[in-house]
């Protein structure tokens, strides 16, 4: 359950970002983890989910949403419950 939480956090915080700074985010796991109030291990966990399921792709230091609308698919089941 609390993984479940943590992927919904991060699709949050992903979007909100999008809306800042287009597809291409400027940001490290660590920098990530404090925006969603979740721990960096947690972060590098569903980060790499969200990769394998290609949802981003991610180089040192940034990271492009490819995938949007899988973000927000996440996002809105974790308000639905």
């Amino acid at each position: 359950m609390l993984y479940v939480q943590a992927e919904q956090r991060l699709a949050q915080v992903l979007i909100i970002l999008s809306k800042k700074f287009g597809t291409t985010i400027p940001l490290t796991r660590q920098e990530l983890s404090e925006f969603a109030g979740i721990t960096p291990k947690t972060t590098i966990h569903v980060m790499s989910r969200f990769k394998k399921d290609g949802i981003i792709r991610s180089s040192r230091g940034k990271m492009t949403l490819i995938k949007l609308d899988h973000l927000h698919s996440l996002y809105l089941q974790g308000r639905e419950d």
